[in-house]
């Protein structure tokens, strides 16, 4: 893994994103335990964890130490959720976020077919 994490350090952008992971275990008082699969997609390298949380310490774990060992502190292209956002303020700005355009179409197509009095 650390050899993984090295390469990507190098990249030009992380690509991140999380996902639910649909094995769920059962726990011994009968509850279920999710979990959540987290990518990092770079140029020549894909590293994906199953961690137990979707929230912000998690997004830190994906992502801190790759960008801690970056040169010129490369952007994480990742949707707007919240976990990325507090991940960054805690960095104290040794992460940059760059939205995911997909998600940001999304956002347009919303606007577009939200108002369709403002179509033309």
């Amino acid at each position: 893994m650390a050899g993984i994490e090295q390469l990507q350090a190098g990249a030009a952008v992380q690509y991140v994103d999380e996902t639910a992971w649909p094995v769920q275990q059962v726990e011994s008082g009968g509850g279920r335990q999710r979990w959540w699969r987290w990518v990092c997609v770079t140029a020549g390298a894909v590293r994906m964890r199953i961690l137990p949380t979707r929230g912000s310490p998690a997004a830190q774990q994906q992502l801190r130490r790759v960008l801690e060992r970056a040169q010129g502190l490369p952007p994480a292209a990742c949707d707007r959720w919240s976990a990325y956002q507090s991940m960054a303020r805690r960095a104290g700005g040794t992460v940059r976020l760059a939205w995911c355009w997909a998600h940001q179409r999304r956002d347009f197509r919303r606007v577009g077919t939200g108002y369709p009095e403002l179509e033309a």
